[in-house]
């Protein structure tokens, strides 16, 4: 009887620690890059996207290989095994597991945004089938859910100012001048970036650093 009743204590325990585990806790993402799905199934919608080292609420644990999260105001499922319970702990696994130093979540958008290059400059445009520069913008960051504004000169009100000797891999880069922004990109590294230039051009990797985009230069924002 002693023995039964230890069992079904010990078992109460264990019921309540995983309750409080499962819906108090925050985890940290050890994926370079890791899809939040509708539902707890790799054939379910990609509704969004996180990089590691970002924060997501722990819902539930949906069974041995899922996970409800929350992120901002968003719920949705991705895989438990890409969770740690500490942003440290999160760098660490990533490194362990691909010998190499963790991806920066600016260098992963930079990353995503290169599988455009070659796509038609539509004016417009703000899909894979043609991009002009803030439609391109927006839709690269909106696979890391960031909702940007529709346009160079509104989006270069968004984030945090950025001094160009400050640029990282993903920070936004705008041309023209105070109160006519009229290009923006996205700044790649070594004085690079990435962006979708103007009509009978395709998206592409430029260099700040001469030429008209050195001479148009105006401000850069992070906003990530």
């Amino acid at each position: 009887m002693r023995k039964g009743l230890v069992t079904f204590v010990g078992t109460l325990t264990f019921l309540f620690l995983f309750t409080v585990t499962a819906f108090a806790d925050s985890r940290f993402v050890t994926a370079s890059v890791l899809n939040i799905r509708q539902e707890a199934s790799t054939e379910s919608n990609v509704i969004g996207k996180v990089v590691c080292g970002d924060e997501l609420d722990l819902v539930e644990v949906t069974d041995a290989n899922w996970a409800k999260v929350r992120i901002g105001e968003r719920y949705g499922y991705v895989a438990r095994e890409y969770l740690a319970v500490s942003r440290e702990a999160a760098v660490v696994r990533l490194g362990s597991r691909s010998g190499k130093r963790p991806v920066s979540q600016g260098q992963s958008v930079v990353e995503y945004a290169k599988r455009f290059i070659g796509t038609p400059y539509v004016y417009g445009g703000s899909t894979p089938s043609g991009f002009d520069c803030s439609g391109f913008v927006k839709y690269v960051y909106s696979n890391f859910g960031v909702t940007l504004t529709r346009t160079s000169y509104s989006q270069v009100n968004e984030g945090s100012y950025v001094a160009r000797a400050d640029l990282q891999p993903g920070d936004l880069v705008f041309f023209g001048s105070a109160g006519n922004v009229h290009h923006v990109g996205i700044y790649v590294s070594d004085g690079n970036f990435i962006h979708a230039p103007k009509p009978g051009k395709t998206v592409r990797i430029e260099t700040l650093n001469s030429g008209y985009y050195n001479n148009n230069y105006y401000t850069a924002r992070r906003v990530r």
